[in-house]
């Protein structure tokens, strides 16, 4: 098996929009703000080659995407734009806040697109002489016994682009938002990997850009010899680009000279953390090391310290995925007291791995509190379009004795087992909640320098990626993609779960329930914890 296939860099363009808009600049929205320093959404797609006979099987693929690709940013054109801090003036009398435009405070973003000095897409395309057998084990082996603790062979940034290059997490401040590599392998198959700046997309907004890129494909290249794109793949929604939508779903009068007390009350009430990476003011000099513009006196309502001794970079670290099957996750669903207690699939699958993870870190006998900070889209929660482009997400954190937490089945004083404590927790974000959520953050100085979450051994940061029907995205003669892999940083304590692969006669837009094709749970944790992790035999049902 491969570990480091050498990946040789063809070719790098940028693409910009077949259909050219006007310049324009627009403000994002608090929660786009917030995740400016957040790393890079980005997947990787792996297709098989092109079957025998396929029509399409000696298709220029990097020509033909880049076509696609220009015809699809004529629907995401800030896509291809700027993206950028807005330049903060403050009110001597009036601190961090500014004027009475929220959209102007210090710390917030906005994108200018349709402009001659517009980025682009960053396009590049490569080649490797490894096959994609050494990389991912077909379909029917991956669901097998044998791999339902599996990894890569290698790691999935070596058919990414730079994340370096992503504007705000890398330390450049300009540059493409976007970043997408095509790599052609030895055997013929294709890997797509794409970076996008997180204010920009969050894991939905990523899946209805490749949907939508996926299908003007088919519309330019055909789906194969045997597919019509108007009826085998519906067209996908179009993408909604208006980030006040969410502002506007704020509470109170987000464009007031202070906020709202009572509204402040409810929102600080919710269990999300606030760890500053600003807390505490270094001694003597307390601007120092703080970004430019930015004092201590503007910054109005410091957050928590962060839990520091909680995390050493320093330990070597581990990225498994764990695959459950459908009946495999339907006992564990009925274990955690299924539709009785009023919790699902998702949220038992999530409680039974965390308590997995913590009995792999030695936690289960320790009464100090271990934290899953979950995150959740409020698209649904506050009627926003599914399309709705951005990073409308937040955290809560679920807070527990490790000993708790390390037993997905056990009750709590409060009768509840971990399961219900994370339905509990999510219920609490209620629209009026969120609403004083939001009213809290538009009036916060540099929020991205809040973080809802940690890592570390006593933390897990899980995010989901299931329903978004990744395995959709196809192009042509490629098929489905044999595997796809969200790709997330390798630090102690990521978690992150997504449909398995469907079977071969799934089509678009079945209906059947998410699980039916079994579960991909990927962890991030120390090698030490994973081993033990893979071995506990209460893992497996």
């Amino acid at each position: 098996m491969a570990t480091h296939p050498e990946v040789n860099i063809l070719k790098t363009t940028h693409i910009f929009p077949s259909r050219q808009s006007n310049q324009i600049t627009v403000p994002l929205s608090i929660l786009d703000a917030v995740v400016t320093n957040y790393a890079a959404c980005a997947a990787v797609w792996f297709f098989d080659a092109p079957t025998s006979g396929n029509e399409n099987g000696n298709l220029d693929w990097p020509s033909s995407l880049q076509q696609s690709l220009a015809a699809t940013l004529s629907f995401f054109p800030h896509f291809a734009g700027t993206l950028s801090k807005i330049t903060h003036v403050s009110d001597p009398n009036n601190y961090g806040y500014g004027d009475l435009d929220h959209t102007k405070r210090y710390g917030r973003l906005h994108v200018t697109y349709g402009a001659e000095t517009d980025p682009g897409v960053e396009f590049g395309t490569a080649r490797s002489e490894t096959r994609l057998d050494e990389i991912v084990p077909d379909p029917a082996k991956r669901k097998s016994a044998d791999f339902r603790a599996w990894d890569l062979s290698c790691p999935a940034n070596v058919f990414l682009p730079d994340g370096n290059k992503v504007p705000f997490v890398g330390g450049t401040s300009s540059g493409s938002p976007v970043l997408i590599r095509i790599t052609q392998l030895g055997c013929g198959g294709v890997a797509i990997g794409i970076r996008i700046a997180h204010p920009l997309a969050d894991a939905q907004a990523l899946s209805v850009f490749m949907k939508r890129w996926s299908f003007e494909h088919s519309i330019l290249f055909g789906d194969g010899p045997s597919d019509s794109p108007s009826t085998s793949r519906p067209e996908p929604p179009s993408p909604m680009f208006s980030t006040q939508l969410l502002d506007s779903r704020a509470a109170g009068d987000i464009d007031a000279l202070s906020p709202d007390k009572t509204i402040l009350a409810n929102s600080r009430s919710l269990p999300s953390a606030r760890h500053d990476w600003f807390y505490p003011a270094s001694e003597g000099d307390p601007d120092r090391n703080l970004p430019p513009g930015l004092t201590r006196s503007i910054i109005k309502s410091p957050g928590t310290p962060m839990p520091k001794e909680d995390w050493d970079p320093t330990i070597p670290v581990s990225h498994t995925k764990l695959h459950f099957t459908a009946e495999q996750t339907k006992k564990i669903w009925e274990a955690a007291g299924g539709s009785e207690v009023g919790v699902s699939r998702h949220d038992a699958l999530v409680a039974h791995v965390w308590s997995a993870i913590n009995r792999a870190r030695g936690l289960g006998s320790d009464d100090r509190d271990v934290s899953l900070y979950y995150t959740f889209g409020l698209r649904k929660r506050l009627g926003l379009p599914s399309s709705s482009m951005g990073s409308p997400i937040l955290l809560t954190a679920i807070r527990m004795p490790g000993k708790e937490a390390s037993n997905a089945r056990s009750l709590t004083p409060e009768k509840q087992n971990v399961a219900t404590r994370i339905r509990g927790n999510i219920a609490r974000y209620t629209e009026d909640a969120l609403s004083a959520r939001l009213h809290d953050l538009c009036f916060e100085v540099a929020p991205q320098r809040l973080w809802e979450a940690y890592l570390g051994y006593r933390h897990v940061i899980f995010t989901s990626w299931a329903r978004l029907g990744l395995y959709e995205v196809s192009f042509g003669g490629l098929g489905r993609p044999r595997f796809v892999e969200p790709y997330m940083p390798l630090l102690d304590g990521l978690l992150c779960l997504m449909e398995g692969r469907p079977g071969s006669k799934t089509e678009y837009g079945n209906a059947k329930h998410w699980c039916d094709d079994g579960v991909d749970v990927a962890v991030s944790i120390t090698t030490e914890a994973m081993e033990r992790l893979k071995k506990d035999p209460e893992l497996w049902v």
